[in-house]
């Protein structure tokens, strides 16, 4: 409740519930017992809730126990990014790779089987409430974030993990093939983009790395592919493909990546130099919490040229547009650094081909104010 609201509440109540119903034990809720923690949660939420008081009297409480939350899908919050109905369902597809195929396959047997006998899909029951309610429920939002069904993929875990033991108690052999084959085919799809992306589009061309991590997939998918049996050879391909593509991902792509980004230069230039602090502000535009956090001071942001003589600015950060607007003015500034400052958020293929980047990156721009008009 503290970290995410009344959902935070809502989905274990549910899941709580079906489990209950799917194991017939409906009235073992009425137990006062069992109750116990709706005066524990009350007694933790006493402090936050005289806080919203204290602030913002009813409005404060109605908007962190509805507003905040259900308000996003009856259309009184505000907020809203266009997400779609499916944006939840692409990410976690995403989020719970290696193991997609795993919970597509688990699914499809599940409803399969539910669909010639409906007892079957009672012992999955909590984890498919897990699964399917904060789905549905948080993609009729009007603002979605993908890591809002993180909060899904504990059952997801669980699903996958006790379908995966039944099938193998089981020893249902043409289901373990599908599981190997996608296994393997996933490697086969993601293996050479991996490298790819490694050898060509995105790296910090360390040979160190770049040697120590082809030699380990080397030798590592030979030793699983040696095996031929058993849960190594049924999970392996997996697991070693997304050890390798996280090794890549967080020691040579993001690192890579984040040079596109100009907080942390920004900052180092500020360091460098900590005389330019008093006067240095953002025109118009670059602020961001990524520079408030390296810099480690909110950057005040000005946004009329009147401003910088208010504020007796010396130095701005600024963009191309800014530049323009400041020789308007009649600003005479003298430009020291220029930073790349591509939202890396949002990927593109001209961005990542690296003979087309350097044409889509924008720049921000360190100046040091020579003369303002009038003074």
């Amino acid at each position: 409740m503290l970290a995410k609201g009344p959902l935070g509440l809502v989905l274990p109540m549910v899941v709580v519930f079906v489990s209950a119903l799917s194991k017939g034990k409906l009235k073992s809720l009425l137990h006062p017992v069992n109750w116990a923690w709706v005066l524990v949660t009350a007694l933790m939420l006493v402090p936050m809730c005289i806080g919203l008081w204290q602030q913002f009297e009813s409005e404060g409480l109605y908007f962190f126990f509805w507003k905040q939350s259900f308000g996003r899908i009856t259309g009184e919050n505000e907020w809203q990014n266009g997400a779609g109905p499916f944006f939840l369902t692409q990410n976690l597809l995403w989020a719970v790779l290696p193991w997609t195929y795993v919970l597509l396959l688990a699914l499809w047997h599940i409803v399969r089987a539910a669909l010639q006998k409906v007892s079957t899909i009672h012992g999955y029951g909590f984890m498919l409430a897990g699964i399917f309610f904060p789905l549905v429920s948080l993609s009729a939002s009007r603002y979605q974030l993908p890591h809002y069904i993180f909060v899904a993929l504990p059952y997801v875990a669980i699903l996958c993990g006790v379908w995966l033991q039944s099938v193998l108690a089981a020893s249902e052999r043409k289901t373990i093939q599908h599981i190997r084959w996608a296994s393997k085919i996933l490697v086969v799809l993601a293996l050479p983009l991996v490298v790819l992306l490694e050898l060509y589009v995105m790296s910090t061309n360390n040979l160190v790395f770049r040697i120590l991590w082809l030699s380990l997939m080397i030798y590592g998918f030979y030793r699983i592919y040696s095996i031929r049996a058993g849960f190594v050879y049924m999970y392996g391909f997996a697991v070693g493909l997304w050890i390798c593509v996280n090794l890549y991902l967080n020691v040579s792509f993001y690192p890579a990546l984040l040079q596109y980004q100009p907080a942390i230069a920004v900052a180092a230039t500020l360091d460098a130099a900590p005389a330019h602090r008093d006067g240095f502000y953002v025109y118009q535009t670059g602020a961001s919490h990524a520079l408030d956090f390296y810099t480690g001071r909110t950057n005040l942001i000005l946004y009329n040229p009147a401003d910088i003589s208010d504020y007796k600015a010396k130095h701005l950060l600024t963009d191309a547009a800014g530049l323009q607007d400041l020789a308007a003015a009649g600003i005479s500034v003298r430009v020291q650094h220029a930073y790349s400052n591509y939202p890396v958020q949002f990927l593109s293929l001209p961005f990542l081909n690296p003979t087309t980047r350097s044409a889509h990156i924008p720049y921000l721009y360190w100046v040091e104010v020579q003369a303002v008009a009038g003074s």
